[in-house]
Parts: structure tokens; sequence; C-alpha cells
């Protein structure tokens, strides 16, 4: 059976990793949100005043951000859902709580 001390010193290590993908999603999260803002209105101000080169332009880099910004909210979650897998098997290695 692996030392309780070493255990918990993974633990804390996967729970530092896990604190810090989840404040890069929340931040990746309001980026993706902020883009979708401009982005909602940009489609609104073609609709409303016609498409000229600039307002097509705009929308189309706007929808490469946000494309951008939702792969890497994919990436978030994907590598959060791993952290888990490893929290929950170092858990199972532990055994239940005294």
């Amino acid at each position: 059976m692996t030392d309780i001390a070493e255990l918990m010193q993974k633990r804390m290590a996967l729970v530092e990793r896990t604190a810090a993908l989840n404040s890069r999603q929340l931040r990746n999260t309001q980026i993706r949100s902020g883009i979708e803002v401009e982005l909602l209105a940009c489609i609104e101000a073609i609709e409303r005043d016609g498409e000229t080169r600039e307002s097509l332009a705009r929308r189309d880099d706007l929808e490469a951000r946000y494309k951008a910004a939702a792969a890497a909210c994919a990436n978030c979650d994907r590598e959060l859902d791993k952290l888990a897998d490893e929290l929950g098997a170092l858990d199972q290695q532990a055994g239940p709580a005294p």
C-alpha cells in the first residue's frame, strides 16, 4: 500500500491543477461570451445596415475568435475530465476514509 503522505501529496497536486484549469475555464468562458455578444451585434448591424467589406471582415474575425475560444473551452473540459478520473483513481487507491 502506498504511504498516506504520498497519496495526499499527489491528491493536492491534482487538486491544484484542477483549480488552475477551473480558473482558465472561467476566463475562456467569459472571453467566449464577450465575443458572442460582439458577434451578435455585428450580425444585427449587417442585417440592419447592409453588408460592407469592413462589416463582413469584422464578422469573419469574430467568428474565428469565437471558434478559437470555444475550442479552448472544450480543451479545458477534456483536461478537467481527465483530472477528475485521476482523482477518482487516486481516491480508490487510498481506500475508504477511516
